[in-house]
């Protein structure tokens, strides 16, 4: 099926034992095969079947907080599977609408268990539109764990309308 339209050439489903060993298609070609007993996804990578396993995928944690955040408040994002937020936290963002007066640091814990443990920062410089973020070491959310955002005391007197999106893999 050289050159194919087709968004999809091969596409199976039933029992694992049966799944066919090769596919007769391009090795540019998509195919696709569900197994029907024991609920795992292969792909068709060219050569062999390999799992469509979610773990690496990426997810976006997205919190927004309308007007000037208020002084400790704690913005809080549920994990609702298990999540990984990388070193530096690579890929993620921080934007307001209205810059920073002065320079503002945003606390970032890993609560478990309602316990909260310190693991970075957002930051914006005087001025600035644009955080920054600390993030020394990447670090594993599991289900019901909780990434959380505190809010320095006093408020920043301009920085308003905050966006954060942060970048992470399933795991």
């Amino acid at each position: 099926m050289a050159n194919s339209t087709v968004i999809i050439d091969y596409l199976g489903e039933g029992l694992a034992a049966a799944r066919p060993a090769s596919l007769p298609i391009a090795a540019t070609a998509l195919g696709l095969y569900f197994a029907t007993d024991t609920g795992a996804l292969s792909i068709w990578n060219g050569s062999a079947w390999v799992s469509a396993s979610s773990s690496g995928l990426p997810v976006e944690l997205v919190t927004f907080i309308p007007g000037l955040p208020p002084a400790s408040v704690r913005v809080r994002i549920a994990a609702a599977r298990s999540l990984v937020l990388p070193i530096n936290l690579t890929g993620s963002v921080a934007v307001a609408r209205v810059a920073a007066t002065g320079s503002v640091t945003v606390t970032l814990n890993h609560v478990v268990s309602g316990t909260p443990t310190a693991v970075g920062s957002v930051n914006w410089a005087a001025s600035a539109t644009v955080g920054t973020f600390t993030f020394a070491a990447a670090v594993t959310l599991a289900a019901g764990d909780i990434l959380e955002m505190l809010w320095p005391t006093p408020q920043d007197a301009t920085l308003a309308d905050v966006a954060i999106t942060f970048a992470a893999t399933r795991s």
